[in-house]
């Protein structure tokens, strides 16, 4: 499918397991970005343990680290870049393709940046939010029409990390889907200085150079039970 092939290419390895520890290490007295490092690893654990799927929404002001705090998420498993051959993908997106995102990860962590861009309007933006939350969740998607009958929807056991200025609860309402969204507020790497710039600069570099390999050693890990560990992944590492 188109961008799929793009996506696939992102699963990729650079640089050392130590060379991104030591990347990170600025995120010691952090705990925003550690919290999505947690929950891009915890995506695999989601069919093997039947939890169910939930969001882990990361808001706050602009400038304030958030889409450093999803490249970060994504540099445990692949390329944190959001261009072609990146995991870091954008709301402005359409839902059916989030939907085919999901679907092709499968138990891989979903990672979309600035809810901000969901739409185009205000009305059509908070809509599209409580769509996506919704089909993130409940883990299908919609089924479509197709040139015969109806095509079958995707299907996904896993984490959705996402950013923006505004918290998804905010669009979703009280119970339902906001029971299953996880708000983080705040700014990821602290108040606007120059030793916190330079932290996050530091980061950004360190993981765009490293990446790739946490992930990789904890499906070694669950590999080793794979017996227990059911589908992990859609089958994108088997190799």
């Amino acid at each position: 499918a188109p961008g799929l092939d793009a996506l696939s290419a992102g699963f990729s390895t650079r640089g050392s397991l130590a060379g991104w520890i030591k990347s990170v290490e600025p995120l010691s007295t952090r705990p925003i970005p550690w919290i999505a490092i947690y929950a891009a690893a915890a995506s695999v654990l989601v069919e093997i343990l039947d939890a169910p799927n939930f969001i882990v929404d990361i808001s706050g002001v602009t400038s304030g680290g958030k889409t450093l705090s999803a490249r970060i998420a994504c540099s445990i498993w692949g390329s944190p870049d959001d261009k072609g051959g990146g995991l870091l993908g954008s709301w402005s997106d359409t839902l059916a393709n989030i939907e085919r995102r999901a679907g092709f990860l499968y138990s891989l962590p979903i990672v979309i940046d600035e809810s901000q861009k969901a739409g185009r309007s205000a009305s059509e933006a908070e809509a599209k939010i409580r769509e996506v939350a919704h089909s993130i969740t409940s883990g299908q998607g919609k089924g479509r029409a197709a040139l015969v009958g109806i095509q079958s929807s995707d299907r996904w056991r896993a984490v959705m990390i996402s950013t923006g200025e505004e918290r998804l609860t905010s669009f979703c309402g009280a119970g339902g889907v906001a029971a299953r969204i996880i708000s983080i507020e705040g700014q990821p790497f602290g108040e606007k200085s120059e030793e916190n710039a330079t932290a996050a600069d530091a980061v950004e570099a360190g993981i765009m150079e490293n990446y790739g390999h946490i992930g990789r050693l904890l499906l070694t890990l669950l590999i080793e039970g794979r017996d227990k560990c059911g589908n992990i992944g859609g089958g994108i590492l088997a190799a």
